[in-house]
């Protein structure tokens, strides 16, 4: 028995919803359908592709099909022929998932006329006053002007602009869902985002057509767009673990606090340790954040007042979030200690995984060979070498509002865990020791609309010790 019209178009609505997390649940939930053999969830998803006007919103339905990897329940030429405002984006996601490049031309790219679009000074002076766009449209658009001397960042502004006069989408800020709170934000895509996204593309398209630059060049920019990564994408949140029930500071000290919930949180995790975790809660009248990093180095090198250093950036040398990594190297003698954990970065990030993507940590440097790689499951990100698996990722939720306080960077909350053996056999060697250090952020309120009182502090929950 098929599912019923209205949710269908209920989930198909979500996709332009304001909050990314939101989008990211209705894009799974699209996908479980479709790849259940619900014919209908497919066919509504290619009418809903095929009656959008702005090439951001088409690379929201194509990267559905991209990233839950649904091309073998699609034809390729219904496909292509629902893509009504086509892009180099939405041409390179068809040719990657169908393998064709049948009728797919950069002459069908839209941009505007060279003449300026009759908008209001009120409306023009909106484009530079909006806050709600990612920087890494601005930054590849200003790279390009930069590299080509060509006015890319002039040409985004009055594509812009002729989306406005075209289909006004200038819906200000998104104030159903958080109002009157100024000590409350929270991460958006705002209903304006897609006309900003969409002119970014056209520049692009304009800029082969006009300026001669190569469309392979403009392709490759053009991947920022992208919503969801393949891999990634599939990777659920788990349940709300109990031992995070109640975490909020009250009357405890902070590192009785931390220390309690660090142990709970490793005796959850069986033979296994913890090497990263981060907890969340928000309530009306208190919250916490907790950020756990176990750290290497040698003995000597440890300032007990001083956090360790962070651990740079893993790259995924694909698109796809999974693969071998670029450089997981062997555990290094740091003499100052340093996070075993760093974020695990793909090529694409995806819009709707930007609350996600940060917060991925690994301990890439557990390998001491090229064959380190990144799986995932139904509820997971997994490093393995050598084919064995040794450090685990898991992320949940404190709730569902997208409004945090300002000291809280996001409602997520994660642990990374590893094979206790893996660790002492890859680290074990003369003056090495380990610790885990804390940094909490919290405050508490008398009434909800009142200002919090907020404090912070770090230190080692976890003595640096000789391993």
């Amino acid at each position: 028995m098929g599912i019923a019209s209205p949710a269908i178009d209920l989930l198909l609505t979500r996709l332009r919803w304001p909050v990314p997390r939101v989008r990211l649940e209705a894009s799974r939930s699209i996908a479980h359908l479709i790849r259940s053999g619900n014919r209908e969830m497919a066919s509504s998803l290619l009418g809903w592709i095929s009656t959008r006007t702005f090439e951001s919103e088409v690379v929201i339905g194509l990267c559905i099909i991209d990233a839950f990897d649904l091309s073998s329940y699609f034809d390729f030429s219904e496909v292509r022929n629902a893509v009504n405002a086509p892009s180099h984006l939405s041409d390179i996601l068809l040719f990657e998932n169908f393998g064709s490049d049948a009728g797919l031309w950069p002459s069908r790219y839209r941009y505007a006329p060279d003449s300026r679009a009759n908008l209001n000074a009120r409306l023009r002076a909106r484009f530079s006053a909006f806050n709600g766009v990612p920087q890494m449209f601005h930054s590849r658009l200003k790279h390009l002007q930069d590299s080509t001397g060509a006015p890319f960042l002039r040409r985004w502004q009055h594509e812009w602009e002729w989306l406005q006069v075209a289909d006004l989408r200038a819906e200000g800020n998104p104030s159903f869902f958080f109002q009157g709170d100024r000590n409350s934000t929270g991460q958006f895509d705002f209903g304006d985002r897609e006309t900003y996204v969409s002119a970014f593309l056209r520049t692009l398209a304009y800029a082969a057509a006009h300026w001669g630059l190569p469309n392979d060049i403009m392709t490759f920019f053009a991947r920022a767009a992208i919503t969801l990564n393949r891999g990634l994408a599939d990777v659920a949140c788990v349940a709300r673990p109990a031992w995070t029930d109640d975490v909020i500071i009250r009357d405890q000290v902070p590192s009785t606090a931390a220390a309690e919930l660090w142990r709970n949180a490793n005796l959850a995790v069986g033979g296994e340790m913890i090497v990263a975790l981060r907890v969340a809660e928000v309530t009306e009248t208190a919250y916490v954040q907790y950020e756990f990093r176990y750290a290497l180095g040698l003995m000597g090198g440890f300032d007990h007042a001083r956090p360790p250093r962070e651990q740079g950036w893993l790259i995924m040398p694909r698109a796809e979030y999974a693969g071998p990594l670029d450089t997981p190297g062997k555990i290094e003698t740091f003499e100052k200690p340093t996070a075993l954990c760093g974020m695990t970065m793909p090529m694409d990030v995806g819009r709707m995984l930007v609350d996600v993507v940060p917060h991925v940590q690994l301990p890439a440097q557990l390998s001491s060979t090229d064959r380190a790689e990144i799986s995932t499951t139904s509820d997971s990100v997994v490093l393995s070498v050598e084919d064995e698996p040794v450090a685990t990722w898991r992320y949940w939720y404190a709730d569902w509002d997208p409004a945090v306080p300002k000291g809280v960077d996001s409602l997520l909350s994660y642990t990374t865990s590893v094979k206790a053996d893996s660790l002492k056999q890859k680290a074990a060697y003369s003056g090495r020791a380990g610790g885990v250090w804390c940094d909490i952020t919290w405050g508490t309120r008398e009434y909800s609309y009142s200002d919090f009182t907020e404090a912070s502090e770090g230190f080692w929950a976890v003595t640096p010790a000789p391993l």
